[in-house]
């Protein structure tokens, strides 16, 4: 688990056309406000919920945890 080492945030070209490219600028310059945490500090979270089991269910099957299924079986298709 990485506890203490930094974690490297590597980042790769795609052709993906979706955009998950986030950005916290404008919140700073309009509000002032900044996050306490940082990537590192969530990928840390998961590591110790995943090796103390924290998640319910199986996260890679259930449908709660699986964005696509989840929209199909509300309907929101």
């Amino acid at each position: 688990m990485p506890d203490k080492k930094p974690i490297k945030i590597e980042t790769t070209s795609s052709n993906d056309p979706r955009s998950y490219h986030v950005s916290s600028k404008k919140i700073a310059a309009r509000l002032g406000w900044r996050p306490k945490r940082n990537i590192q500090d969530a990928v840390r979270d998961l590591c110790r919920a995943f090796k103390t089991g924290s998640f319910p269910g199986n996260t890679l099957a259930d449908d709660q945890f699986i964005n696509v299924r989840t929209v199909k079986k509300l309907g929101l298709k």
